[in-house]
């Protein structure tokens, strides 16, 4: 990636997105900037993105492992089990998204299903003061629209994981 990739937003809340690959999707990251970056520092601020993105890919399990601790699994199968039965098949339900998932949801069947529905690179005060949001959806959507917020700090560690939405 380099400065000519970032797509200037200017709204309320971000200045550019930047194409990404993460976790296999391809996707625009939202990143926002807190203070007035000169023109001279877009390939600096190019270098964080990258090293962001990066680590997102190389932490995937770090942040399946935040998703299960906070009980995904067991809200999965609690959401899943509130839709539609299937009316043909036992222990089926028909998701809002018009998905058949059957009962009881496997924590490796649930991981199958994770990927990122969008990502944030937020700048506070400088370029090394840096938060990344990620958004944890599930494919099929056991939980109609809902995500896992996970927030990641300047230093690479996991800060909080929430169920958002």
């Amino acid at each position: 990636m380099n400065k000519e990739d970032l797509i200037r937003v200017n709204d309320k809340y971000w200045a550019y997105k930047a194409p990404a690959t993460i976790w296999g999707s391809e996707l625009k990251v939202n990143i926002g900037i807190g203070f007035t970056l000169p023109e001279e520092q877009l390939d600096a601020l190019v270098s964080v993105i990258e090293k962001r993105i990066a680590f997102l890919n190389d932490s995937r399990a770090d942040i399946e492992k935040e998703v299960l601790d906070y009980g995904a699994v067991d809200l999965a199968n609690d959401w899943a089990e509130s839709a539609e039965p299937d009316e043909n098949e036992e222990n089926v339900y028909i998701m809002e998204d018009g998905a058949k998932v059957r009962l009881p949801i496997s924590e490796e069947y649930f991981l199958s299903t994770l990927r990122i529905d969008e990502a944030a690179i937020e700048f506070s005060d400088s370029l090394d003061e840096v938060e990344t949001t990620v958004y944890v959806a599930c494919d099929p959507d056991f939980f109609a629209g809902h995500a896992f917020e996970v927030c990641i700090d300047e230093a690479g560690s996991i800060d909080r994981c929430v169920f958002a939405g």
